[in-house]
């Protein structure tokens, strides 16, 4: 999970002890190298969100890493956590505003995503999709956003971050997911 989403998780699960174990702007190969590292929370439910700060999808970018990068160090993580339970959330990737419908960065995020999604049927959750259905039909620029697909701005800070009103609409979106299951 990200430190952005983690506040809103714990007002989401006030009666949960929540770890942050995310840092800001950590590509999945730091991120999982932690997560091994630490075997104090391995019997807790995960979010896991990686792969945001891959640089996957940043306009203009020529540094765009692999999503067979990302896939495995998620495979890393899942493996570890699968020796002991089933307990997670595997969280799309999300994609910035510059990578809208049609455009090379959105096809090689949403493949990714589908890929994601056929790996993990079980836990994986649709972040990326849930909030481009967030747009505000009354706001001019949040439906030019749905159209490109991409997170209405009205919940975004920047071209990719959300506002604190966005990352609690996810989080309750998260927290029924994990409810669904019995987590």
């Amino acid at each position: 999970m990200t430190n952005r989403l983690a506040p809103s998780f714990r007002s989401e699960f006030p009666d949960r002890t929540i770890f942050n174990g995310g840092v800001e702007a950590e590509d999945s190969t730091l991120v999982a190298a932690r997560f091994l590292s630490n075997t104090q929370q391995r019997g807790w439910v995960h979010v896991l969100w990686l792969g945001n700060a891959n640089r996957l999808a940043q306009y203009g970018d020529k540094r765009l890493s692999a999503p067979h990068q990302i896939k495995a160090d998620l495979a890393l993580v899942v493996d570890c956590l699968r020796a002991t339970h089933s307990r997670f959330v595997v969280m799309s990737v999300l994609h910035s505003a510059h990578a809208r419908r049609g455009t090379t960065d959105y096809q090689r995020i949403t493949a990714l995503n589908a890929e994601l999604a056929t790996l993990y049927p079980d836990n994986y959750f649709d972040a990326r999709s849930y909030l481009v259905g967030l747009y505000d039909p009354d706001v001019a620029q949040d439906v030019i956003d749905f159209q490109n697909d991409v997170p209405p701005s009205s919940i975004r800070i920047d071209d990719m971050h959300l506002t604190e009103e966005g990352y609690r609409a996810l989080a309750r979106r998260v927290r029924r997911f994990i409810l669904e299951k019995s987590w």
